[in-house]
Formats: C-alpha cells, sequence, structure tokens
C-alpha cells in the first residue's frame, strides 16, 4: 500500500533498530525504491503529538470555498478518559495457511459500511494472495489469474466497495503489476494503465473502487515515474499528474463516491499532499511549516485525513475540511523527539479517525479519535507494534499488529 510509504518508511527505520519488525504495506512494496527520503524516517503514517488546546470539531465549510496553497495548522491537545487505554474491542484473526515467520502472516487492508473486510496474506514461501472476510469471520482466498507464486509476488487487494467488488493489483512472475477487479461473484477482471510500464517492478497499481465501478490508483511508467489514474466502470482510463509533479501518488482510501482523491505527490522541493476535484481540479496541500505533507484519506464530505513532518522531524496528524481548515490531531501520548508522533491515516464522514503514534520508545501503537477529540489506544495482546488501516461509518477498524517474531496478524477494532 504505497499511500502510506514514507510514513513506514520510517517504521520500518524504528522498527529495524528495535528488532520488531514493520511488514511493508502492499502499496508500500510497488514505490520505496524510488521514494525520495533524505533521512531514515521521512514521514510516517503514524500517530501525533499535542500541540494546544483546541478539542473542537472541525468546520468544513461551504463547497467551493478557494482552498489555500499553505494550510496553517491549529494546535490541538486532545484528551483522554480511563477507557481510552482499552483494547477490549479487539477480535484478531489470521487466514489460514499464512506464513509465522518475519513478515509473513495476515494484512487486513480495507472494510465497508458492513464490516466486510479485505486484505492479503503472505504465506510461507512470502508470496501473497488475496482474502475477504465477511462480518460473520467467514473466509475466502483468491489470486487473480496469473499472479505469481515467488517471493514478494502474488495478489494485493487495495479497495473494496459496499457491492462486495474488490480492486487492487498482482504481481506477475515477470515481477509486473497489474491492476484487477473482483466481483461480488468471485470473477475476475485484469486492466493495465494506459503507458504503464512492462518491466519488472513496473505496472499498474489499483487502489479504489466505489459503489459504481469506479477505480482509481497509480501506474509507474519505463522511466520509472508515477500518474494517477482513474478507470471507470466501462474501462476508459483517464490518468493525471499533479502539476509539477514528477510522481503522483494515489492512496487506498483515497476516493470519495463522488470521485474526489487525495494522495501525495514528490517534486523537486519534497512531498506535498494533493486533491483532485471529480473534476479534475487538483489542489496542493501543504501544512504550515511542515517539510512534508501526505494525504491519506478523503470522505464523503471531502474532509481528508494525514499527516506533516515538521522541521524537527516530528510528525503531527492533520484533519482538513472542504474549506482547507485544518485541525491538528497529536496523541497525547505520542513522543516528541525526531521520528516520533502522530500520522492521521483515514477518517469516517462522521469525522472519528484513525492512525498511529510513535512514543517516546520508539514503540508504535495504533489510535482512534473521536469527534470530540478523545483518543483511545488501539494495542492487541501480544503486539509488538500496531498498524490500523481504515475505518468505516460505523467505526470499525480493520488492521494488523505485529508478534514477537515480527509475524502479522489481522484485527478489527469496533466502538
Amino acid at each position: 500500500m504505497h499511500s502510506r510509504t514514507l510514513a513506514m518508511v520510517s517504521a520500518m527505520t524504528l522498527f529495524a533498530a528495535m528488532a520488531i519488525s514493520v511488514q511493508l504495506c502492499a502499496q508500500q512494496q510497488h514505490d520505496d525504491s524510488d521514494a525520495t527520503v533524505s533521512s531514515p524516517g521521512a514521514i510516517l503514517r503514524t500517530p501525533r503529538a499535542t500541540r494546544g488546546s483546541l478539542h473542537g470539531t472541525l468546520s468544513l465549510g461551504a463547497p467551493g470555498t478557494p482552498l489555500t496553497t499553505k494550510e496553517a495548522r491549529p494546535s490541538n491537545s486532545g484528551f483522554r478518559t480511563e477507557a481510552g487505554a482499552s483494547s477490549s474491542h479487539i477480535v484478531t484473526f489470521d487466514i489460514p495457511h499464512a506464513g509465522k515467520g518475519y513478515f509473513q502472516g495476515t494484512i487486513p487492508v480495507i472494510n465497508n459500511t458492513a464490516g466486510v473486510i479485505t486484505g492479503y496474506y503472505v504465506d510461507s514461501q512470502n508470496a501473497s494472495h488475496g482474502f475477504l472476510r465477511a462480518a460473520d469471520g467467514s473466509i475466502t482466498t483468491f489470486d487473480p489469474p496469473g499472479a505469481g507464486k515467488g517471493s514478494n509476488q502474488g495478489t494485493f487487494p487495495q479497495g473494496l466497495n459496499n457491492n462486495g467488488a474488490i480492486t487492487g493489483y498482482y504481481t506477475d512472475s515477470e515481477n509486473v503489476s497489474h491492476g484487477f477487479v473482483r466481483a461480488a461473484d468471485g470473477s475476475f477482471t485484469t486492466y493495465d494503465a494506459p503507458g504503464a510500464g512492462p518491466q519488472a517492478g513496473e505496472g499498474t497499481f489499483g487502489e479504489n473502487i466505489n459503489d459504481a465501478g469506479t477505480i482509481s490508483g497509480d501506474y509507474e511508467d519505463f522511466r520509472y515515474e508515477y500518474h494517477g489514474f482513474v478507470r471507470s466502470a466501462d474501462g476508459t482510463f483517464t490518468t493525471f499528474d499533479a502539476p509539477g509533479a514528477a510522481d503522483t501518488f494515489v492512496l487506498f482510501t483515497g476516493m470519495t463516491e463522488e470521485g474526489a482523491i487525495t494522495g501525495y505527490l514528490y517534486d523537486q522541493y519534497g512531498t506535498h499532499g494533493y486533491l483532485r476535484s471529480p473534476q479534475g481540479a487538483i489542489t496542493r496541500i501543504d501544512i504550515y511549516e511542515s517539510i512534508a505533507t501526505e494525504g491519506e484519506s478523503i470522505t464523503t464530505n471531502e474532509t481528508i485525513a494525514g499527516f506533516d513532518q515538521d522541521r524537527d522531524d516530528v510528525y503531527h496528524g492533520f484533519l482538513r475540511g472542504r474549506s482547507g481548515a485544518v485541525i491538528s490531531i497529536d496523541d497525547p501520548l505520542a513522543g516528541l523527539a525526531a521520528y516520533q508522533g502522530t500520522v492521521g491515516y483515514s477518517v469516517n464522514p462522521g469525522e472519528t479517525s484513525t492512525g498511529i503514534y510513535i512514543d517516546s520508545i520508539n514503540v508504535v501503537h495504533g489510535f482512534v479519535r473521536t469527534r470530540q477529540g478523545i483518543f483511545t489506544t488501539i494495542d492487541p495482546s501480544g503486539s509488538t507494534g500496531t498498524f490500523p488501516d481504515a475505518i468505516n461509518a460505523a467505526g470499525a477498524i480493520p488492521g494488523f499488529y505485529y508478534d514477537e517474531n515480527t509475524a502479522a496478524h489481522g484485527f478489527v477494532w469496533t466502538p
């Protein structure tokens, strides 16, 4: 899941230093090699640090309000209650045949409004396979035709709509990636974006699918440059690049039903978030006084969750409303040293958000934050590092955690 690349680079560095591992998200596998990261922790999908007194909710503003290029970051302390440290609402699960070794195991990616979850698991041979977990806990595994069976090959679901259709990508036996759609009846359609490279490490990466069947994602061309795309239900492609971008990335959880998209881009100055309207207009997002900004998730009302890296290399989550108003999200338990802090990953229509925070001893924890600013830590029993990935309208959060052997296990947190 390259949507979380910079954050995951940092987390990987921290985990390696502590001999606990951080599982690469599937998207990360296809863009980390090209990431312009100048330091070990150059942006993290993690929780945010305490910054002041604002406990209020995000004012979304009116549609069409002009958006600024540099977004100011209001301070926000957040607060906790006794219930904030509870993990009593967590169900853990493992996919049959998931490996139990280093960076193997079960990786849930996203859920829909019915509580259905898709993701992938890494087997004992380090090949990946897709899975669908129904609301009753029953599991279906799958691979599109042509998915490779070797190490670091296989199937990587990324998007799931409310009709049960899944998009994602698979890596073939030549290490080229291709997009796929798995319909609710289990049938597959594969696709390649125009201009996608045909060589190892290149290809097409599906990330999101809405209820109309529209897909968004990105592709890597033969020059190793990334571009965004939108694929309509009839198979028509529209490609796009953020203005001035050397690379444009689209993230899972990064598209609304109406077709607004968020993600991030690289240019000669660094990493920036962006918002692409359903009509195709692109606005760059930079949090004031940050050295890097990523948009991670967007809701139907165009509230964006993301994170930035400040000049002291501390991470801060944010929520950005349609008008451009920004609320800072800093978990009170997050560390304040370099490559610590809070990373926002996903937000639902009720403005409950989730992500990770890195504490003062560099341990990674999940969090959920209510609209009122109340933080709750998410740490399944036995976790050495916890990574929530998404949140649905009911507040259910799928994710994964690592055990002492750096094997990954799935979880669902419910309020």
